[in-house]
């Protein structure tokens, strides 16, 4: 689980996701936005069409938010993160 200051709150993951720049490969697709933080936030976000079991899209979520751990201290700050798994 990622530590509580590099989340994204749910209300502001919206606003990444409509006013954010993207980049996408694929396998994941991420958007990004500028804040005015202290520090990089993140969120992950898996859709039914990578896999209809839950239990399979949460593991894919864990195994991306702990890659996000590593990530996010290394990242300039003051970046909305919002990784979509394809």
């Amino acid at each position: 689980m990622l530590p509580k200051k590099y989340r994204l709150p749910t209300p502001l993951i919206k606003g990444v996701i409509y006013r954010g720049r993207s980049i996408n490969s694929a396998a994941l697709r991420l958007k990004w936005r500028w804040n005015r933080g202290p520090v990089s936030r993140a969120a992950v976000v898996t859709a039914l069409t990578l896999d209809k079991r839950a239990t399979v899209r949460n593991r894919v979520k864990r195994q991306i938010r702990e890659i996000l751990q590593e990530v996010l201290p290394q990242l300039r700050p003051s970046l909305d993160l919002v990784v979509f798994a394809n």
